[in-house]
C-alpha cells in the first residue's frame, strides 16, 4: 500500500494546483472579455492529465473522505502566492469555490470520497475550462454534477471478477443490434481521432494498433475475427482441416478485386504468407506463423495450408494484423506509401503525423457496403484534447478512449462510450539477458513488489481485472485458476534482493510513454509500490512517437500494452525463444515445447492442462509482470451505428454508418 500520510500531503498540492490551473486558464487576468474561440487545450491538457496522474497515484487505495480534502485545500490554497491567482478571483473565493464543490459532492457521496471521484471532478472542471471562458459558479456547478454521478456509481462498485463475469454474460446474452436494410443511411464522412500516426502502410510490417487500424480500411484478411470473438469469412469463404489438423484447405470468394484492377486468385494469398515467412521482409508475424511448412495453389480459388503439427487454432490466427493479403503484381516496396488492397475503403490521402484519408471502394465484393462514403483518421497526441474534440462534435470516434476520459465522455452530450471485456494487458518487461533482471530472484522480487489491485485503480480508473504474470484472462476456458497471483509482499522482496545481493536496496530505470493507455500510470504506480520493498525506480518518459523504434526491445526495463490474442498467439508471439516479439529475450525449451503442444490438441481439457503447466512456468520465471487486464474503450457520438467495441482493439468500419 501508499503511505496514507505521504498521498495526503502530494494529493493536495496537485489536485488544488490543477483546479487553480484551470481557473486561471478560465478566467481572464483582466477585465477584458474572454476571446470567442475556444481555448487552446494544449498547455491544460498537459499539466492537468500530469497532475491528475500523480494526484492518483497518491492515493489511490486509501480513499479520502471529503472532510480530509477540504482540510487539505485549506492548508494548500494558504500557501498560493498572490501572483498565481487570477485577478477576478482571491485566495477566499478560490478556497470557497473548492470547498464548496467538495461539499456538494459529499452530500450525495457514499464517505470515503475516492480519488477516482475527485478525478472525476477534474475532468468537468477541463470541460468547463476549455470551451470558453465560464464563471467560478460554472465551474463549480460542473465539478459538483461530475462528482454526484462518480460517486452513484462507486456506490455500486463490484469486485473485479464480479465485473469481469457480467461484461462476459453481457456479451454472450445481449445480441448485437441490427438494423433493418431500409433503416441504414449511406454516405457521410466518419472522421477519427487517434494518438499516433501508423509507422508503415505495409500490413505485413504492421507493428502496433495504429498500423492496424490503418490497414484494416484498406485491405482483407482471409478470417476476421469479430467483437463477439466468432469468426467471420471475407476473403475465404469456407475452411477444411485434414483429420489430424495438420493441413487446412481454403475455399477463396470469387469476383474478388484490389483496387488497382487485379482479380484475387489463389497466388496472391500464396504471395502474402511467403512473404511473411521470409526472414528478409522482417515480419514481426513470422514467428506466429513459422508453424507453416507449406502454402499451396490448388487453382485460382483453392489454397492449402500445410504445418509441421497438429493447430486448432489456425482459423483464429490467420485474422493477426499481417494477415491482409496483398496482390502478387505489386512491387513490394510501394507498400510502405501505397494501399492496394481488397477492403471496403481506399487510400486518397497521407499527411505523416496529421491524417490519413478513405473514400468508398465503389468494387468491394459485400454488396451494398461500405455505407460510408469516406473515412477521415486524425492524430492527436494529448489524450484530453482527443477527448475535448469528440465531446464537442469535431470528431464522430476517439480510438482507443483512454479510461481516465471515460467519465467525462459518458456525461458529454451527444456521446457515449463502448465498453467491453478483453484480453489486452499492460505488462512490465525485464530483458532476462542484462543484470540484474538475469537474476530470476529479482524479477520475482519486483513481482512482489508489484501492487496489482493499485495499479488497476490507478491506470485503470478501477476497471478491468487483475492479471496473474501470463496472457490469458480469467473469463478465458484456458485459465488455471490454480496457479496463485502473487500478492504484494514488500517484506518478501526486501528478502528476495538480499539473497541476490542487494541488501541496501536496488535502482532500476523504468522506460514508459503514453502511448498505450495506463502505461505511465502503471509506471507510476509502480514507483510507489516498490519503494516500501527497497526498489527505487526512477522513470523516463519518452515521445510516443520514438517509443517502439527507439525504447521497446532497447532499454532493458519497459512498459507494454499488448492487444488481446488467443493463447497460441499471446505465447508464441512473446514467449517463444524465437519469437520477433519476445521482448524479455527469455528462452525457456519447456515453454517451446509446450506452446507446441498445445497448440495441436483439439480436446479443451488436454489443452488446458498444457496451458495451465505453462501459466505457471511463466508466473515462477517472471520474464514479464503482467498485473491488469484491460477493458477496451471507445468514445463515439450517439449518431455513429455500427461500430462495437473489440477485445483485440480493432476499429472495424465495414458496417459503419452514421444517423440523423
Amino acid at each position: 500500500m501508499i503511505a496514507r500520510s505521504n498521498g495526503k500531503r502530494l494529493f493536495a498540492s496537485l489536485f488544488v494546483g490543477a483546479v487553480i490551473a484551470l481557473a486561471a486558464a478560465a478566467c481572464s487576468a483582466d477585465s477584458e472579455p474572454a476571446p470567442a474561440a475556444p481555448i487552446d487545450t494544449g498547455a491544460i491538457s498537459s499539466a492537468v492529465q500530469e497532475a491528475v496522474t500523480e494526484a492518483l497515484k497518491a492515493a489511490p487505495a486509501a480513499p479520502v473522505s471529503a472532510d480530509e480534502i477540504q482540510q487539505m485545500v485549506r492548508g494548500a490554497v494558504s500557501d498560493i502566492p498572490a501572483p498565481e491567482i487570477p485577478e477576478q478571483m482571491s485566495s477566499s473565493e478560490l478556497q470557497e469555490m473548492v470547498e464548496s464543490a467538495i461539499a456538494a459532492s459529499a452530500a450525495a457521496a457514499p464517505e470515503p470520497l475516492s480519488a477516482s471521484a475527485i478525478n472525476s471532478m477534474v475532468e468537468a472542471a477541463i470541460t468547463a475550462a476549455t470551451t470558453g471562458a465560464p464563471s467560478k459558479e460554472d465551474i463549480e456547478g460542473l465539478i459538483a454534477q461530475a462528482a454526484e454521478a462518480a460517486a452513484a456509481a462507486e456506490a455500486a462498485a463490484e469486485t473485479v471478477y464480479q465485473v469481469v463475469a457480467e461484461q462476459t454474460a453481457a456479451a454472450e446474452a445481449t445480441p448485437v443490434p441490427t438494423f433493418a436494410q431500409s433503416e441504414i443511411k449511406t454516405g457521410g464522412t466518419l472522421r477519427v481521432v487517434m494518438p499516433t500516426d501508423s509507422n508503415t502502410l505495409d500490413p505485413a510490417l504492421s507493428l502496433s494498433t495504429m498500423d492496424n487500424t490503418t490497414t484494416m480500411q484498406a485491405y482483407n484478411n482471409l478470417i476476421l475475427r469479430m467483437p463477439d470473438l466468432s469468426l467471420e469469412n471475407h476473403l475465404a469463404t469456407s475452411w477444411t482441416p485434414n483429420d489430424d489438423l495438420t493441413s487446412y484447405e481454403f475455399t477463396l470468394r470469387e469476383g474478388v478485386k484490389f483496387v488497382h484492377g487485379k482479380e484475387l486468385v489463389a497466388d496472391d494469398v500464396v504471395f502474402t504468407f511467403e512473404r511473411i515467412l521470409d526472414e528478409a521482409t522482417g515480419s514481426p508475424a513470422r514467428s506466429a506463423l513459422d508453424f507453416i511448412t507449406g502454402i499451396t495453389a490448388l487453382d485460382d480459388h483453392t489454397v492449402t495450408i500445410d504445418m509441421s503439427g497438429a493447430n486448432a487454432f489456425l482459423p483464429d490466427t490467420l485474422s493477426l494484423y499481417q494477415g491482409r493479403i496483398i496482390p502478387s503484381d505489386i512491387d513490394p516496396t510501394r507498400l510502405a506509401t501505397e494501399m492496394f488492397g481488397t477492403g471496403p475503403f481506399k487510400l486518397i490521402e497521407s499527411r505523416p503525423n496529421e491524417l490519413v484519408a478513405y473514400e468508398r471502394n465503389s468494387d468491394y465484393w459485400d454488396t451494398g457496403r461500405p455505407y460510408l462514403n469516406k473515412v477521415s483518421i486524425f492524430y492527436m497526441p494529448e489524450p484530453v484534447t482527443r477527448a475535448e474534440a469528440l465531446k464537442s462534435g469535431q470528431v464522430d470516434i476517439q480510438f482507443p478512449l483512454e479510461p481516465s476520459s471515460v467519465s467525462g465522455v459518458e456525461s458529454a452530450r451527444g456521446a457515449v462510450v463502448l465498453e467491453t471485456a478483453s484480453a489486452a494487458y499492460l505488462n512490465l518487461s525485464m530483458d532476462v539477458r542484462v543484470p540484474p533482471f538475469d537474476d530470476v530472484r529479482v524479477r520475482q522480487a519486483i513481482q512482489a513488489a508489484t501492487d496489482r489491485e493499485t495499479i488497476r485503480q490507478v491506470a485503470l480508473f478501477g476497471r478491468g481485472a487483475i492479471a496473474n504474470d501470463h496472457p490469458v484472462p480469467p473469463n478465458d476456458p484456458h485459465y488455471d485458476d490454480s496457479v496463485a497471483i502473487p500478492p504484494y509482499d514488500p517484506e518478501k522482496a526486501k528478502q528476495l534482493l538480499a539473497d541476490a545481493g542487494f541488501s541496501d536496496g536496488l535502482e532500476i530505470t523504468l522506460h514508459t510513454s503514453t502511448i498505450t493507455p495506463g502505461m505511465v500510470e502503471m509506471a507510476v504506480a509502480l514507483k510507489e509500490s516498490a519503494e516500501p520493498a527497497g526498489i527505487t525506480v526512477n522513470i523516463e518518459r519518452a515521445p510516443e512517437d520514438k517509443y517502439w523504434a527507439s525504447v521497446w526491445m532497447t532499454e532493458p526495463f519497459t512498459t507494454v500494452g499488448w492487444n488481446g490474442r488467443n493463447p497460441d498467439q499471446a505465447f508464441s508471439i512473446v514467449y517463444k525463444s524465437d519469437a520477433d516479439w519476445n521482448e524479455a529475450f527469455w528462452v525457456n525449451p519447456r515453454a517451446d515445447e509446450l506452446i507446441v503442444q498445445a497448440r495441436g490438441q483439439a480436446n479443451l481439457e488436454e489443452r488446458k492442462a498444457t496451458y495451465g503447466e505453462l501459466q505457471a512456468l511463466v508466473v515462477q520465471e517472471v520474464p514479464r509482470i503482467i498485473p491488469v487486464f484491460s477493458p477496451v474503450f471507445f468514445g463515439v457520438r450517439d449518431n455513429v451505428r455500427g461500430v462495437q467495441a473489440h477485445p483485440s482493439r480493432w476499429l472495424l468500419l465495414h458496417k459503419a454508418w452514421l444517423d440523423d
